[in-house]
């Protein structure tokens, strides 16, 4: 949809956003398992002694007779069954979370098995995706986990873990966005060290395994490029990547098959995004391994007939991106089915697209500016502004693209383009994820500049402060040398100013 621009700018723009009601499953009828579940949240969260409910603090719950297993075991078998949105369940993990948060800090109960706390952190990580009110339950456990094992042993905090459990806290946190600086790089820095060479693979003391499967690699690549983490946030990131990748290519080379190693089409596709997001793509060894991988696809397609839609996205992605910064990565890949994942990805691009109430605010904003622009552009574009040829500033708009100059392309990236932070160990500004890395390289290679709105900028300034927010644009945008609101009040272009503490001049 084209935005055409208005010429007149003096005017003062208002606008007002209605507020969502999350629906919660006591409003529908419930099954006998979830009934049951209900009353096994209902039955924990009382108190010990029958006394009234005022004296329940004191007294204490049900639910702190539990052992650490069987706390892990009540939140899997909740995250399992997917119930946690009836105040019942609710309230139910929210207690488990604050008192395994209580536990760890007032060093009570003994100490948990890695086992227990990778399944709490997994099914709280689980449930929150459906029900926001427990995230903070979430981020309080894993601060408490943090100040347990800071008192351990610094060097290897977590030298005890099995590597199942190092797997499912990384693809935890990779799931819920969560950015622990402390938790993740002495996750990765334990995973590179039992895959670097000459460590002694043995058994847990209670005969755990101990050394990395070639799958539970794809998984922490997997994790990693979703959380984005480079040798910009440590160097141990780095590290972890090309020993993984060292050690992918070695079990390969030495194995009949890749599915005698459980490395399947997921696994392949997800590694192939992977190396593709962290830049990893110029060894001997990555590159033979996105070559065989794509071969295999390939093969696979050829001999199935079809290829997963979210396989076909990560390849085509990778293969996009590859293609211009690294063509030795893709030179095994057959022209049909190149062709086959860009059908594919165009298919999907085509689909019909909803604004966010921030992207039309933003929209309403620029046309009332009077700068032309389209919504909803190709590779999901939130607004596309094409630029006449030797245009100065963003207002000279070529609709029309007759004699288009630069094509600027205005993302606006609200939370879920962004790890959050748990509070502690973390920079102020929150860190975009890889996906959305990746889109933007990829927009950048089709020729488009790309200038980002965070949410935790825009938010700042009230939906009510509309000069506030054309100000706002007008300097990220270079909109414009002035706009005028009034004979008085003139907005003057200034070059924008990284990481501001205030909205205001």
């Amino acid at each position: 949809m084209v935005s055409k621009g208005n010429e007149a700018l003096d005017f003062v723009h208002f606008e007002s956003w209605d507020s969502g009601v999350m629906q919660v499953d006591d409003m529908d009828e419930c099954s006998p398992t979830d009934s049951l579940f209900d009353r096994i949240g209902q039955t924990l969260t009382m108190p010990l002694s029958p006394f009234t409910q005022e004296t329940a603090r004191d007294n204490g719950l049900r639910l702190q007779s539990c052992k650490w297993n069987e706390l892990a075991n009540l939140a899997w078998a909740f995250a399992s069954h997917g119930r946690s949105c009836s105040s019942y369940s609710q309230e139910l993990m929210l207690q488990i979370a604050y008192e395994a948060t209580r536990r760890l800090r007032q060093k009570t109960a003994g100490k948990p098995l890695s086992r227990d706390v990778a399944q709490l952190i997994w099914s709280l990580g689980t449930l929150q995706a459906d029900n926001f009110r427990l995230a903070d339950g979430l981020i309080e456990f894993i601060n408490a986990v943090n100040s347990d094992f800071m008192d351990a042993t610094k060097n290897r905090p977590f030298r005890d873990w099995s590597c199942a459990d190092i797997v499912q806290v990384a693809l935890s946190l990779a799931h819920t966005r969560l950015d622990d600086s402390f938790l993740l790089e002495n996750l990765y820095r334990e995973a590179r060290q039992r895959l670097s060479p000459g460590f002694l693979h043995t058994k847990g003391t209670d005969g755990r395994r101990m050394s990395f499967l070639p799958w539970e690699l794809s998984i922490l690549l997997w994790s990693q490029a979703r959380l984005h983490l480079t040798g910009a946030q440590s160097k141990e990131y780095d590290l972890f990547t090309k020993v993984a990748v060292k050690t992918l290519y070695d079990s390969i080379s030495n194995k009949a098959s890749m599915e005698s190693l459980g490395i399947g089409a997921q696994e392949q596709a997800n590694i192939v995004w992977s190396l593709t997001v962290l830049e990893e793509y110029r060894s001997h060894e990555s590159k033979a391994l996105l070559n065989d991988f794509f071969r295999d696809a390939a093969s696979a397609c050829t001999v199935e007939g079809t290829i997963q839609l979210e396989h076909a996205h990560q390849l085509w992605q990778a293969l996009y991106i590859l293609d211009g910064e690294c063509q030795e990565c893709v030179s095994s890949v057959p022209s049909w089915f190149r062709e086959a994942l860009r059908d594919k990805w165009l298919a999907e691009k085509s689909r019909s697209k909803t604004s966010s109430l921030r992207h039309k605010s933003i929209s309403d904003l620029l046309r009332l500016m009077g700068v032309a622009h389209v919504n909803e552009h190709d590779e999901d574009i939130d607004v596309a502004i094409i630029l006449k040829s030797q245009a100065s500033w963003t207002h000279e708009t070529d609709v029309m693209c007759g004699t288009a100059g630069m094509k600027v392309a205005v993302e606006f990236d609200g939370p879920t383009h962004f790890a959050r932070s748990t509070g502690c160990h973390n920079k102020v500004l929150p860190r975009a994820l890889g996906h959305t890395n990746l889109k933007y390289r990829i927009l950048k290679r089709q020729g488009w500049t790309v200038v980002r709105v965070p949410y935790y900028e825009f938010d700042k300034i009230p939906f009510w402060a509309s000069m506030e927010r054309q100000r706002y644009l007008q300097r990220l945008l270079k909109t414009h040398v002035n706009i005028r609101f009034s004979n008085l009040d003139v907005s003057e272009y200034k070059t924008p100013i990284s990481d501001r503490k205030t909205r205001f001049d």
